[in-house]
């Protein structure tokens, strides 16, 4: 700290190829990701120490013949997506119409 000014050093900016990649041994993240805080080790710790239980809660959910059925469906839901992933969705492209971008202001900007 200089007097009441701050100094912060910062790294030269990172150099780009032409076509906008960096080149060998630069890095658009020279510094890295920042260290993670304490305050977030503990709590990842403590959602770790509940997943079993967490686990065990759904799996009695589902197992349960008096809860709803929407909600055993969704725990169903849950431990699946989780064991196997969740299903790949297919989308539908018609590259024969041109689309339309509108601002949320409602004007028309492309055709």
């Amino acid at each position: 700290m200089l007097g009441n000014v701050k100094v912060i050093e910062e790294p030269a900016p990172a150099i780009r190829a032409k076509t906008g990649r960096f080149l060998p041994g630069q890095s658009g993240n020279p510094r890295g990701r920042p260290a993670e805080t304490q305050e977030t080790r503990e709590g990842k710790k403590l959602l770790r120490d509940a997943a079993p239980s967490a686990c065990k809660l759904l799996c009695d959910t589902i197992n349960d013949p008096g809860a709803k059925l929407e909600l055993r469906i969704k725990c169903c839901e849950i431990v699946l997506d989780r064991v196997y992933g969740k299903p790949q969705q297919s989308v539908e492209v018609d590259s024969t119409t041109v689309p339309q971008i509108v601002f949320v202001g409602g004007d028309r900007i492309a055709e």
